[in-house]
């Protein structure tokens, strides 16, 4: 982003708890999230973001060509003041972008959680930056949130209870 200031657009649910940063694919917006959201409110602060393009946040600005770590940055921008124990969480391409933002906040991470994640096996690849990596994928779409929140709960030593 170079000095450019945008406004990132994101969904917000819950007020206390560890934050929980959600990150779309790139068929989707912050909006696929809504159901995960809705059962991690009461133990989390969930906020979902809008990458660039998608919900309110602009589409890509600059005439050079977007990077993961311009994408990441979105990420932390919607973070929240001071979140310094952070569960990000990504599906397909956001898994990527999640990965990125990890290995950018370094310690601030706790938890990452990857759902279908799209990453390349190249030494630049967003997998060789991040050492704490903690993929979990799942074959079937249908329960893929369910997944994620029940993962989200277990590593946090909480329980969770999501609807089908």
């Amino acid at each position: 982003m170079d000095g450019l200031t945008v406004k990132v657009d994101f969904l917000e649910a819950g007020s206390s708890g560890p934050v929980v940063m959600l990150v779309h694919s790139s068929v989707a917006g912050a909006r696929q999230w809504r159901r995960l959201m809705d059962d991690l409110k009461d133990q989390f602060r969930v906020r979902a973001v809008n990458l660039y393009g998608y919900g309110k946040t602009p589409p890509w600005p600059n005439e050079k060509r977007q990077t993961l770590d311009d994408q990441a940055r979105l990420v932390e921008a919607a973070l929240p003041a001071g979140a310094d124990d952070i569960y990000l969480v990504g599906h397909s391409f956001g898994g990527s972008v999640a990965v990125k933002a990890a290995a950018r906040l370094k310690g601030r991470v706790s938890r990452l959680v990857l759902l279908e994640p799209t990453l390349g096996g190249t030494a630049t690849s967003p997998t060789s930056e991040c050492k704490r990596c903690f993929p979990q994928t799942n074959s079937d779409g249908k329960n893929a949130f369910i997944v994620a929140a029940s993962f989200i709960a277990l590593a946090a030593g909480k329980s969770v209870s999501v609807s089908k």
